[in-house]
């Protein structure tokens, strides 16, 4: 068993389609793309939106949002519509809840309201967050999911590429490895909860 989750870490595993058919068929207009950060889930909607002439979603810019690295004008410029209207359906004490209730929130906005009134348009709803929600609810595991199988290593690694690529950490320094690699190995035991949940 030991042996099997050191494998998981550092060996790449086949990435997991559920209900798949489903957006294909167009059964369902939504598909949600899942993995920890650095797994290849931004390139991957990319090229399921390609193929499949949908829009992407991506959750990150909820909490770029909420730290104030990005306006509500960004948000029109980088046409962030859902979110917009996520933020507009908010009272004022909604606003107050932390991150994790809102990141919920606003799944739970998009597969409920936003992309079923939109019935003849398909999305990809990209991010970390389908796997941090908490007790997946009986939803989500109706929906169109694929979960990356990148391991925590290649992820960490592909993660400080891009972060130094951006300028935010200097990816010759192992000290910046250690940390990285810990957070990874954290989501990748949610992501794996995840995964006995729905499969």
């Amino acid at each position: 068993m030991k042996f099997k989750l050191i494998e998981n870490l550092i060996l790449n595993q086949e990435d997991i389609y559920i209900n798949i058919d489903k957006f294909i068929n167009n059964a369902s207009n939504i598909l949600l793309v899942t993995g920890i950060s650095g797994s290849g889930k931004s390139t991957l909607s990319k090229e399921l939106a390609d193929k499949y002439d949908a829009s992407i979603i991506e959750l990150d810019y909820l909490e770029t949002y909420l730290y104030g690295k990005i306006s509500i004008n960004q948000l029109y410029r980088e046409e962030q519509f859902a979110l917009i209207k996520f933020l507009e359906s908010l009272d004022s004490k909604d606003i107050e809840l932390d991150a994790y209730k809102l990141n919920d929130a606003y799944i739970e906005f998009l597969v409920k309201e936003y992309c079923p009134q939109d019935s003849h348009s398909r999305f990809i709803i990209n991010g970390i967050q389908i796997y941090e929600i908490c007790n997946s609810p009986s939803w989500l595991q109706e929906l169109p999911i694929v979960i990356k199988g990148t391991s925590a290593l290649v992820s960490t690694i592909r993660r400080i590429k891009r972060d130094r690529s951006y300028g935010f950490s200097d990816s010759s320094n192992i000290k910046n490895w250690i940390p990285l690699l810990k957070t990874a190995i954290n989501a990748d035991n949610k992501l794996s909860h995840l995964k006995q949940e729905i499969h």
